[in-house]
């Protein structure tokens, strides 16, 4: 047992992912005038740039407005839109809109229909914990308010959910295309989990051979 528990720990590094904004990575965005709770305030809204573990880029939502995105790597588990109530529908608002976005008002309508279908499970802009202020772009309002007519009742996959490892409170939850599997799978170990890993598998055949011995 104890060789196994070698090989687990010689392994688990090989699994872990983190995300990391990248400011550098061109983004569509732009800031919104907006009520969050009774509270007038204005938002960034929009993509997100981030780095994975492997240096690999992403363009990435945010599902969760009222909790502030950490600028250091955060260790996420990422998860399918169906694990979410709200899941299904922001997949099919992105997987519809997210690769005709051109222009950073695009982008933040996407955001503000996103948003108001996690908070008022997208009821619109007039009432609930999300609303529009009189000073809130009229082209952003009416085409968030068209995504959100148009994603009435409708559902998609394909679109990955990262929760931060810390909890929903810790860092905001992203969504995008990226396939986490394949940004865990494309990273090699280092040289030193190689050489852990070989020394626990000794240890695996080791225990093995010893335990036959005995039950003869």
């Amino acid at each position: 047992m104890k060789a196994l528990f070698a090989i687990a720990i010689a392994i688990s590094p090989c699994f872990a992912l983190t995300i990391t904004p990248d400011g550098s990575i061109p983004a569509l965005h732009r800031s919104i005038d907006l009520s969050l709770d009774g509270i007038s305030t204005s938002y960034y809204a929009g993509q997100i740039g981030v780095r994975f573990d492997n240096g690999s880029p992403a363009l990435l939502f945010c599902a969760d407005p009222l909790i502030w995105l950490r600028n250091e790597a955060v260790a996420v588990t990422a998860v399918p839109a169906s694990s979410l109530s709200y899941g299904p529908r922001l997949a099919w608002l992105l997987q519809n809109y997210g690769s005709s976005l051109s222009s950073g008002p695009q982008a933040a309508a996407l955001q503000f229909a996103a948003w108001d279908v996690v908070l008022d499970a997208g009821d619109g802009f007039t009432a609930g914990r999300l609303q529009a202020r009189s000073s809130t772009d009229s082209a952003i309002l009416a085409l968030a308010n068209t995504m959100l007519s148009a994603s009435a009742g409708q559902a998609a996959s394909g679109v990955s959910f990262y929760i931060p490892l810390q909890g929903a409170s810790y860092s905001q939850t992203l969504f995008g295309f990226t396939s986490a599997s394949a940004l865990v799978v494309n990273e090699l170990p280092e040289p030193g989990t190689f050489l852990l890993l070989g020394g626990g598998l000794l240890l695996a055949g080791a225990w093995r051979r010893g335990g036959t011995v005995r039950s003869r």
